[in-house]
């Protein structure tokens, strides 16, 4: 999602002190944002204390962003910035498996057709692509973040990261490169 649809005048009205328009906010901007600080720390506490410490944030700069450019940039460039602070400031720390959800049980259906088995495969893969993603550079991981999770253009990825939009374009080529040559042994064997 890009922008969730929070209106301008609802931009304003939290900007003049409205607590309900800042409620409004936080309660559409919440999954995206959820979203970017899970991609810095996998692991679901954290991301909850990462978001928090977004829309703190948030309340603090308010009156900082111009209402004359897009909400949308905006918002993710602070929510960037709060997640590369918070990594610098912990130093990076590998994905742990048992952090990203409840684990299966071991039990893997015979039937290829099974839903279980498909539902187990797309964790596997959805698990293999976090520990992929967590040796990604912190710009590449947000980019990446930015363009496939939160369906940002590439120009609007740019904006949001202050960069020019052929570093966004280097970004992504080669994380998705990197990305590319980290699972595909993993991937190739399950064919």
């Amino acid at each position: 999602m890009q922008d969730p649809g929070v209106p301008k005048s609802v931009v304003l009205d939290a900007q003049a002190g409205d607590r309900d328009a800042f409620r409004t906010i936080v309660d559409a901007w919440g999954g995206p944002v959820f979203g970017l600080a899970w991609r810095y720390c996998f692991d679901r506490q954290e991301a909850e204390d990462l978001s928090q410490e977004i829309f703190l944030r948030l309340h603090a700069k308010l009156s900082l962003f111009d209402p004359s450019l897009p909400f949308a940039p905006w918002m993710y460039r602070l929510a960037t910035n709060v997640c590369l602070n918070w990594k610098r400031g912990r130093g990076p720390r590998p994905a742990s498996l048992d952090r990203m959800g409840p684990e299966e049980d071991g039990y893997e259906p015979e039937d290829p057709n099974d839903p279980a088995l498909a539902s187990s495969r797309r964790q596997e893969a959805r698990e293999s692509l976090a520990r992929a993603m967590s040796g990604l550079p912190d710009e590449a991981r947000t980019a990446i973040a930015l363009r496939y999770e939160a369906g940002m253009e590439v120009t609007d990825v740019a904006k949001a990261m202050e960069v020019p939009v052929g570093t966004v374009k280097t970004w992504l080529f080669r994380a998705r490169e990197r990305l590319r040559a980290m699972l595909a042994p993993e991937w190739e064997v399950e064919r």
